[in-house]
């Protein structure tokens, strides 16, 4: 078991190789590597069928020789361009299928194999959209005049109606397995690519939405979710609005350093985040000033909220060196009515904070 796991473990490295080309891309070499060794296999099975059921041994001629043509198309594969790949597989399957179809007739369905062409090309070719309809043109006309050619045509073997269903099971399935293998390798690539543009919007969205020293929402989402609640006030019901300022904080930051005034502002954060409730939020407004807002209640509720809130902050301790420190904040609170914008109300709460510290701060103001 373990000599058999490493086999399938060289092989799988060898179909994987680089090619010695330099900005080859190799997704589409490897695809065709993988697709010759699964040809390969069909051949081979061919034969089996020659030898076990057709007993058509003049046949198996046909089979070897286009194993043959497989394997010097592997070959070829880890030494030229991807082009002269994708195009050495193209001629290696339109003779294949021609000979084949030439041999054991229409019937047999191997005339699907070009389907295996046409999806390669569009999965090789970023964009070259005339390319693209082009080579599908090219394929139909080849796909139709082999129609015309051979449909009514007899073949060099006659089969038995078994036989011909026989075939028609074996290449119903290399055709299929053939495709799904293409979709797969290709469609695997492109969904990691999604998902990392989906995991990368999400980083520029959380950068452009949040404050990036609290964690918190930035100025730019609080508008963005005044405006959401302006817009749906039957919805949101009774809200009110609170600017927030932290008191004396340039003092902080002459007296302590910027240093433990990021730290002020980072443990703040944290204790409105665990206050506030999962339908409120909060933001960083600018520099100490914070944004908050309540939903679904009216002035007196917020303000006693915001009452307890205030008492919470005085009681955090903020390690500066060897010595705790506290701070204080200033609350300007206002409602949110209907009839008021957004910039009415985030004024009429601003006045507010400048009238609590005109008063002399740790104080809210409704």
């Amino acid at each position: 078991m373990d000599t058999i796991k490493a086999m399938f473990c060289k092989l799988k490295d060898y179909v994987a190789k680089d090619t010695v080309r330099q900005n080859e891309p190799k997704k589409i070499t490897v695809i065709v590597r993988m697709l010759l060794l699964s040809y390969i296999v069909y051949y081979v099975v061919n034969i089996i069928l020659c030898c076990a059921v057709y007993m058509h041994m003049q046949s198996m001629v046909l089979f070897v020789l286009c194993i043959l043509a497989c394997m010097l198309m592997f070959c070829m594969t880890y030494r030229g361009r991807m082009a002269l790949t994708f195009w050495g597989f193209a001629v290696v399957t339109s003779v294949c299928v021609i000979l084949y179809v030439h041999f054991y007739g229409w019937n047999t369905g191997v005339q699907h194999f070009l389907m295996i062409l046409l999806v390669l090309y569009f999965f090789s070719k970023y964009k070259n959209y005339a390319r693209k309809i082009t080579f599908a043109v090219v394929i139909t006309a080849f796909r139709l005049a082999m129609f015309n050619i051979y449909y009514a045509r007899t073949p060099g073997f006659i089969l038995l109606s078994g036989e011909i269903r026989t075939l028609q099971m074996v290449n119903t399935i290399m055709i299929f397995w053939c495709l799904s293998l293409i979709c797969f390798v290709c469609s695997e690539s492109s969904q990691e690519l999604e998902g990392k543009l989906l995991e990368y919007n999400e980083i520029l969205e959380k950068q452009a939405n949040e404050d990036a020293l609290t964690g918190l929402y930035n100025r730019r989402k609080g508008r963005e979710i005044l405006s959401a609640i302006s817009e749906n006030r039957a919805m949101a019901g009774n809200c009110c609005v609170s600017i927030a300022d932290i008191d004396f904080f340039k003092k902080v930051n002459d007296t302590y350093g910027h240093d433990v005034g990021d730290k002020v502002l980072k443990m703040l954060a944290q204790l409105f985040e665990k206050e506030m409730r999962r339908k409120d939020f909060v933001a960083r407004w600018g520099g100490e000033e914070f944004l908050f807002v309540f939903l679904n209640c009216n002035g007196d509720e917020a303000a006693v909220m915001l009452e307890e809130l205030r008492r919470k902050v005085e009681g955090v301790k903020i390690p500066a060196g060897d010595k705790e420190i506290s701070v204080t904040m200033t609350f300007g609170l206002t409602e949110f009515f209907v009839y008021d914008s957004i910039d009415e109300t985030l004024k009429a709460a601003d006045e507010k904070l400048y009238r609590g510290k005109q008063q002399g701060r740790n104080r809210i103001i409704y």
